[in-house]
């Protein structure tokens, strides 16, 4: 019924013979608009009222590697709005994505029980160095009017105008350390895949003439930066006819990164002599 802080508890819980000391909290009531007012004092309250953390399920990124972003929205006292804006985020070295809302859920902070909206972007680093990420992030605060005003259809009754007010809310810096790709152990064939993927292979058939094409399949499936593989090489000699191989399906995996990337190569063999299809190999970082 009115504001300020407030103590409730300690309580005392007999269950079955036994009893149980519940340990007091602490409350503390704002004003139903939570709107801001001038000065420092206020504003210091506006800030433990409304607050953001960024973080990431990655704890060491390489590069080319994705990476989920999320963004976590607090506030209690106040009401919000649906929209925000997000800027100031990096220009280069990092992809990231639009970010979208997920699903919200309350969460204890100290002594003090927080609204808390999630919202998730998936990254790429790009390259290799270390990536300050300062974002701004504006909301609209919902505010009642201070002053009534007279129902516009001549009713005689009064009623109050809520209005929004952006405000921005403090994000604490987050820094993102992303490692080159090591040298060690890399295979000289390897294009810059990194993610985790499986390889296959198949022929349309195996039983041919010299001068019948065979078609030569290739497929690479799983998590990682897809649209960057190409298809792996073939080395063969003057008794094959190569043509260039052909991307022929491409599916991505609803809200992640990779999917399956399939393509179809001809080979026509010359020779009757031939009896197998020199190795593949495609080679990705984990």
């Amino acid at each position: 019924t009115g504001t300020g802080k407030f103590r409730i508890g300690p309580f005392t819980l007999t269950i079955g013979g036994a009893s149980y000391t519940l340990q007091p909290v602490e409350v503390e009531v704002v004003p139903a608009n939570g709107q801001p007012q001038s000065g420092g004092g206020n504003s210091q309250q506006l800030t433990d009222l409304l607050f953001a953390r960024m973080r990431s399920d990655q704890n060491r990124v390489y590069a080319y590697q994705y990476f989920n972003l999320f963004i976590d929205l607090y506030y209690r006292g106040v009401n919000l709005d649906r929209s925000i804006s997000l800027a100031d985020l990096p220009g280069s070295g990092l992809d990231i994505s639009p970010f979208e809302e997920l699903r919200p859920t309350r969460e204890a902070v100290g002594s003090d029980l927080y609204e808390v909206r999630h919202f998730r972007a998936q990254g790429k680093a790009l390259s290799a160095g270390v990536f300050t990420l300062n974002p701004n992030l504006r909301v609209n605060l919902i505010v009642e009017n201070s002053q009534p005003q007279r129902d516009p259809f001549g009713f005689d009754m009064f009623f109050r105008q809520r209005d929004t007010r952006a405000v921005s809310v403090s994000i604490e810096p987050w820094t993102l350390e992303v490692k080159p790709i090591p040298d060690d152990g890399r295979p000289s064939h390897f294009s810059g895949a990194v993610g985790q993927f499986d390889f296959s292979v198949q022929l349309s058939r195996t039983d041919v003439k010299a001068g019948e094409p065979i078609t030569l399949t290739a497929r690479v499936s799983g998590q990682g930066n897809l649209d960057t593989i190409a298809m792996p090489g073939i080395q063969v000699d003057d008794r094959f006819r190569v043509y260039d191989p052909k991307l022929i399906e491409q599916t991505s995996r609803a809200g992640q990164s990779g999917g399956v990337k399939t393509y179809e190569q001809v080979l026509i063999p010359r020779s009757e002599d031939i009896t197998t299809i020199p190795p593949l190999s495609f080679s990705f970082f984990d």
